[in-house]
């Protein structure tokens, strides 16, 4: 990643510090396991991997910003739950090994990743995953099109996994792309 890509990231970051994060509703409706690893990519100021926590699962939060990991760990110790941090640049740092009951991935473009992911679940395990659609295109502020998803683009990241949820949402005036996608159990 570009330095002031981080550098904006963490002035936003701590920017926002203090404002205090709700569970992710959505995220809470999935059937999701409450105990095992968890892995949540580019986890900003914590949201989703706290959620994650809440549920009981052991979560590693990755992000390029040190500010937003330290934001996110203090909403952890505020909260009463752990929460591991790791900075991580999805440019130039691997993947971490896993594997995972769960993996989040919201709102961080980087395509190239998505491949890897399915291999990165245990048997069961879960991805989920949430960006703006094409279709909002212009909308509040949405990033450029070249960061906005189709159901297509996720194809890759579903591979060896049955898609539990795929759908296009309207919310705060935007058009999002939710998926979740669960790895089969080994057969016994």
């Amino acid at each position: 990643m570009v330095p002031s890509d981080r550098a904006r990231w963490d002035a936003r970051h701590a920017a926002s510090a203090d404002t205090p994060l709700e569970p992710h509703g959505w995220l809470q409706s999935l059937d999701l396991p409450s105990t095992g690893p968890a892995l949540d990519l580019a986890c900003g100021r914590g949201r989703i991997a706290l959620s994650l926590a809440r549920r009981g699962l052991r979560v590693l939060a990755v992000d390029v910003s040190p500010v937003g990991l330290e934001v996110a760990a203090g909403h952890a110790r505020r909260a009463g739950v752990a929460l591991r941090t790791q900075a991580w640049d999805g440019t130039s740092d691997p993947l971490p090994a896993g594997p995972f009951a769960v993996i989040t991935c919201f709102w961080y473009w980087q395509p190239e990743l998505w491949p890897l992911l399915p291999d990165r679940l245990q048997p069961g395990g879960w991805l989920v995953m949430e960006f703006p659609h094409r279709e909002s295109v212009g909308r509040c502020g949405v990033p450029s099109a070249r960061f906005l998803a189709t159901e297509t683009d996720l194809a890759p990241c579903t591979k060896g996994l049955d898609v539990r949820m795929l759908e296009r949402v309207e919310s705060e005036g935007r058009v999002l792309l939710r998926l979740a996608a669960q790895r089969p159990p080994r057969a016994l």
